[in-house]
């Protein structure tokens, strides 16, 4: 198979690939943002608290790429990906738990437990 020939620093392709990372990751951390803030207001957690704040960045940021990565593997619409991605990254870390409940669920389908062989009866006597 051919492969594409090598392009020079700064061709037009590197900068919109940029682009596309900075604006994912840029919309994830502001949902990441927005639901510490929501959370700040609600009273569950302190104002102070720099971990938790970073530790929704972060996690918010993940599930965007994530959620970036998917919509681009199902070639959805830009307009449409935008919109999953804010969403998702606002939701955080329930976004991480409903895909591991649907994930779960599809493969308990999938491959069905098979129950464990009984043991045969001892003989005591």
């Amino acid at each position: 198979m051919f492969e594409k020939p090598p392009q020079p620093p700064g061709h037009i392709s590197d900068w919109a690939s940029i682009l596309t990372w900075a604006w994912v990751i840029g919309l994830s951390l502001l949902g990441g943002f927005v639901s510490f803030y929501q959370k700040l207001k609600a009273g569950h957690v302190r104002a102070w608290n720099f971990t938790e704040f970073v530790g929704e960045l972060a996690t918010s940021a993940f599930v965007g790429i994530l959620t970036f990565k998917a919509c681009v593997w199902l070639k959805w619409d830009t307009d449409l990906i935008a919109a999953v991605v804010g969403i998702t990254s606002h939701m955080g870390s329930r976004a991480l738990f409903k895909a591991e409940a649907k994930f779960s669920a599809w493969a308990d389908a999938k491959f069905p437990a098979t129950p464990a062989p009984l043991e045969p009866p001892h003989d005591d006597q």
